[in-house]
Protein backbone atom coordinates (compact mmCIF):
# COMPACT_ATOMS: atom_id res chain seq x y z
CA UNK A 1 0.00 0.00 0.00
CA UNK A 2 2.56 2.21 1.04
CA UNK A 3 4.87 1.55 -2.32
CA UNK A 4 1.53 2.19 -4.26
CA UNK A 5 0.89 5.66 -2.76
CA UNK A 6 4.68 6.60 -2.89
CA UNK A 7 5.91 5.52 -6.58
CA UNK A 8 3.30 8.08 -8.09
CA UNK A 9 4.49 11.18 -5.94
CA UNK A 10 8.02 10.43 -6.42
CA UNK A 11 8.21 10.21 -10.12
CA UNK A 12 5.76 13.63 -9.79
CA UNK A 13 7.75 15.16 -7.99
CA UNK A 14 10.80 14.05 -9.85
CA UNK A 15 9.53 15.00 -13.49
CA UNK A 16 10.12 18.00 -13.64
CA UNK A 17 13.95 18.21 -12.18
CA UNK A 18 13.83 15.23 -15.27
CA UNK A 19 12.52 17.45 -18.15
CA UNK A 20 14.35 20.48 -16.65
CA UNK A 21 17.61 18.71 -17.16
CA UNK A 22 17.03 17.46 -20.61
CA UNK A 23 15.96 20.87 -21.59
CA UNK A 24 19.87 22.12 -20.43
CA UNK A 25 21.55 19.29 -21.63
CA UNK A 26 20.08 18.58 -25.17
CA UNK A 27 20.92 21.73 -26.72
CA UNK A 28 24.75 21.36 -25.62
CA UNK A 29 25.01 18.29 -28.16
CA UNK A 30 25.63 20.43 -30.89
CA UNK A 31 27.94 22.72 -29.33
CA UNK A 32 30.52 19.58 -29.85
CA UNK A 33 30.58 18.69 -33.32
CA UNK A 34 33.33 17.12 -35.01
CA UNK A 35 35.06 19.31 -37.94
CA UNK A 36 37.26 17.73 -40.60
CA UNK A 37 40.67 18.26 -41.18
CA UNK A 38 40.09 20.26 -44.12
CA UNK A 39 37.61 22.44 -42.70
CA UNK A 40 39.96 23.27 -40.19
CA UNK A 41 42.42 23.80 -42.57
CA UNK A 42 40.05 26.18 -44.21
CA UNK A 43 39.08 27.90 -41.79
CA UNK A 44 42.76 28.45 -40.55
CA UNK A 45 44.04 29.57 -43.89
CA UNK A 46 40.92 32.33 -43.46
CA UNK A 47 42.00 33.51 -40.08
CA UNK A 48 45.48 33.91 -41.70
CA UNK A 49 44.42 36.36 -44.36
CA UNK A 50 42.05 38.48 -42.06
CA UNK A 51 43.44 41.33 -40.34
CA UNK A 52 41.75 40.86 -37.31
CA UNK A 53 41.86 37.28 -36.92
CA UNK A 54 40.21 36.80 -33.55
CA UNK A 55 36.74 38.47 -34.60
CA UNK A 56 36.41 35.53 -37.27
CA UNK A 57 32.98 34.48 -36.67
CA UNK A 58 31.72 31.28 -38.75
CA UNK A 59 28.15 31.38 -39.74
CA UNK A 60 27.89 28.22 -41.96
CA UNK A 61 30.38 25.58 -43.32
CA UNK A 62 29.81 22.53 -45.69
CA UNK A 63 32.09 20.23 -47.37
CA UNK A 64 30.85 18.63 -50.50
CA UNK A 65 32.54 16.52 -53.52
CA UNK A 66 32.68 18.50 -56.33
CA UNK A 67 31.89 17.60 -60.04
CA UNK A 68 36.13 16.28 -60.52
CA UNK A 69 36.00 14.72 -57.47
CA UNK A 70 38.00 16.57 -55.30
CA UNK A 71 36.57 17.76 -51.83
CA UNK A 72 35.60 21.38 -51.78
CA UNK A 73 34.96 23.49 -48.28
CA UNK A 74 32.55 26.29 -48.08
CA UNK A 75 32.81 28.89 -45.14
CA UNK A 76 30.54 31.98 -44.53
CA UNK A 77 32.16 33.87 -41.89
CA UNK A 78 32.23 37.51 -40.53
CA UNK A 79 34.96 39.36 -39.39
CA UNK A 80 35.89 43.26 -38.68
CA UNK A 81 37.00 45.83 -40.72
CA UNK A 82 39.26 48.15 -39.38
CA UNK A 83 36.35 50.27 -37.83
CA UNK A 84 35.50 46.93 -36.06
CA UNK A 85 32.20 46.71 -38.29
CA UNK A 86 31.47 42.80 -39.12
CA UNK A 87 31.74 42.31 -42.94
CA UNK A 88 30.41 39.22 -44.12
CA UNK A 89 32.90 36.87 -46.28
CA UNK A 90 32.88 33.47 -47.68
CA UNK A 91 36.19 31.59 -48.40
CA UNK A 92 35.78 28.31 -51.00
CA UNK A 93 38.82 25.82 -50.57
CA UNK A 94 39.08 23.00 -52.98
CA UNK A 95 41.16 19.89 -52.12
CA UNK A 96 42.57 16.91 -54.07
CA UNK A 97 42.23 13.63 -53.51
CA UNK A 98 45.60 12.95 -53.29
CA UNK A 99 47.74 13.68 -50.12
CA UNK A 100 51.24 13.46 -49.65
CA UNK A 101 52.81 13.20 -45.86
CA UNK A 102 48.92 12.97 -44.48
CA UNK A 103 48.90 17.02 -45.94
CA UNK A 104 45.70 17.90 -47.78
CA UNK A 105 46.62 18.80 -51.28
CA UNK A 106 44.97 22.46 -51.59
CA UNK A 107 44.12 22.89 -55.53
CA UNK A 108 42.48 26.15 -55.34
CA UNK A 109 40.62 29.05 -53.07
CA UNK A 110 38.43 31.74 -53.76
CA UNK A 111 37.68 34.21 -51.15
CA UNK A 112 34.51 36.67 -52.00
CA UNK A 113 34.10 34.57 -55.22
CA UNK A 114 37.53 35.46 -56.46
CA UNK A 115 40.24 33.10 -57.21
CA UNK A 116 43.50 34.39 -54.84
CA UNK A 117 46.23 35.01 -57.47
CA UNK A 118 48.79 32.26 -57.91
CA UNK A 119 51.76 33.66 -55.75
CA UNK A 120 49.05 33.49 -52.62
CA UNK A 121 48.27 30.15 -53.35
CA UNK A 122 51.71 29.12 -53.21
CA UNK A 123 52.51 30.83 -50.47
CA UNK A 124 49.55 29.13 -48.29
CA UNK A 125 50.90 25.61 -49.70
CA UNK A 126 54.16 26.42 -48.01
CA UNK A 127 52.95 27.47 -44.78
CA UNK A 128 50.77 23.98 -44.98
CA UNK A 129 53.99 21.86 -45.17
CA UNK A 130 55.83 23.97 -42.60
Amino acid sequence: MIKKILAPTLIRGLMPGIILGIILVLPGCDALSVKSALLETCEEIAKDRLRYPSSFDKTSAEEYNNAQGHKSVNIAFTAWNGFKVPIPYRITCVFGSAAQENLPLLISIAWNGRQIRAHELDDIRQKLKE
